[in-house]
């Protein structure tokens, strides 16, 4: 999924939001800076260094979180129009689905992907 993509999917999703597509894409930025630093730097192969998203950033760039678990973003970016609307019920609701798909993703890249420091081994 693109920054594109994401955002047209959240305004098509929250029709009439008043959030600026320049904060949505700062919301995109601390996400996958977030999934960056907690996933997938703790894993080899490490990937290049993240440093977020800018104004400079093209929206045809493609976002971190793969499919089928992409859909963390259109969750993420609900839960952010929601906490910025002072809409505390949909909040909740929007932290929970958001929280759910995020640690499912967190869960199969952590067995699918060799943690960076592979723990304690034994050796007979």
């Amino acid at each position: 999924m693109t920054i594109r993509e994401a955002i047209e999917e959240i305004d098509i999703l929250r029709k009439g939001n008043q959030i600026p597509e320049n904060m949505k894409m700062r919301w995109l930025s601390m996400l996958d800076t977030r999934a960056y630093n907690e996933i997938f730097s703790q894993h080899v192969p490490i990937p290049e260094r993240f440093c977020g998203y800018d104004i400079a950033t093209s929206w045809d760039q493609e976002l971190l979180i793969p499919f089928p678990y992409d859909e963390v973003y259109g969750l993420y970016l609900c839960m952010k129009i929601d906490e910025a609307e002072k809409e505390s019920l949909h909040y909740n609701i929007s932290a929970e689905k958001f929280n759910r798909a995020y640690q499912a993703f967190m869960d199969r890249y952590n067995k699918t992907h060799m943690p960076v420091y592979g723990g304690a081994r034994f050796h007979f």
